[in-house]
């Protein structure tokens, strides 16, 4: 006799377990990425999204191309701009250096690591200016890449959420992250430079 207690459509066998509301939920989600955001879903981590049962949030720029693609380095390089319906999105931004200099404080928690009167070369080590401040390269050289992540460091110290990021929030990395790229030399260096130098536009 054959056993069919195993077959597909045994009336015997036990109902199988439903599926939660949260789980057809990631489950729907994931179905709508992967028809056109499932690269956008695949890199939000770097940037600090939060994935919900309805939308996922994330920071967008141009890339070289000038099309909307993800912003992150390698949201950037790989062209990635095509995003599912379930994809909200928030353009990156970021203050310039030409910001920094004029204002009276610089963001909190930073008194320790990059005040007004610190040498650039203890953030960024091997850079130009090394001996230099951070507010006179900021001033000086405002177009140089070490005033960029000067201010990416600012910007990141200010304008980033590890969580979801928002009108108010939308740089993409922390400052950690900023010296990190730093440190990485070669082309980290230069694609984070350029990504900086792109979305770091705001002077007030």
């Amino acid at each position: 006799m054959n056993d069919q207690s195993s077959t597909p459509n045994d009336p015997l066998a036990p109902p199988k377990q439903a599926l939660s509301a949260d789980a057809l939920a990631r489950r729907r989600l994931l179905l709508r990425g992967a028809s056109g955001g499932a690269a956008a879903l695949a890199a939000l981590q770097p940037i600090g999204a939060l994935a919900t049962t309805q939308t996922s949030t994330v920071l967008t720029c141009l890339n070289g191309s000038g099309k909307e693609s993800l912003c992150s380095l390698s949201g950037v390089n790989s062209g990635a701009h095509s995003f599912g319906p379930n994809i909200q999105k928030i353009l990156a931004k970021g203050k310039a250096p030409t910001y920094w200099p004029g204002q009276t404080t610089w963001p909190a928690g930073c008194s320790s690591t990059c005040n007004k009167s610190t040498i650039v070369s203890t953030l960024f080590p091997g850079c130009n200016y090394g001996t230099k401040t951070v507010l006179y390269v900021l001033q000086t050289y405002p177009t140089s890449i070490e005033a960029y992540f000067i201010s990416a460091y600012l910007n990141g110290a200010s304008y980033y959420s590890a969580t979801t990021p928002t009108a108010a929030l939308n740089f993409p990395y922390p400052s950690s992250k900023v010296v990190e790229f730093w440190n990485a030399q070669g082309d980290t260096r230069t694609n984070a430079f350029n990504l900086f130098k792109g979305i770091s536009t705001l002077t007030s």
